[in-house]
């Protein structure tokens, strides 16, 4: 974890990042039951309010209402048969320039309950040749 990491208020994973615990993660699952997963999760965490859910445009919009008020994007985007990439945007609102790795956390949680349901296919796949 570098400067950039704790000194933010935002968290975007990716295939390319460079904190390997932010890279994008696959699993070998379908897209709609990763988004009705994490859309059961959202729903059962009083501290989530759900704001949005569709499948066609495979995106899934939150807000934090405690402890933070945070917004949520996830993205679930299907790459191949069984093969479904998820990724996070998660932006917290503070009058600090961080949010002390909340937003950080908040991503590595989902993937440990992802990582808990769904066989783990790697990370950063997509960045990948070949």
């Amino acid at each position: 974890m570098g400067w950039r990491d704790f000194f933010s208020n935002r968290v975007e994973t990716s295939d390319t990042h460079p904190n390997e615990n932010l890279k994008t993660r696959y699993y070998k699952t379908t897209q709609q039951q990763a988004m009705r997963f994490l859309k059961d999760l959202i729903e059962q965490d009083s501290r989530l309010r759900l704001l949005s859910y569709s499948e066609e445009h495979a995106e899934i919009t939150a807000e934090y209402i405690k402890p933070k008020k945070a917004f949520m994007v996830i993205s679930v985007i299907m790459v191949f048969p069984y093969r479904t990439a998820v990724d996070f945007t998660i932006s917290t609102q503070t009058l600090w320039p961080t949010d002390w790795g909340f937003s950080r956390n908040q991503v590595q949680y989902f993937y440990r309950k992802l990582d808990g349901r769904f066989e783990f296919a790697g990370t950063g796949l997509g960045a990948q040749k070949g």
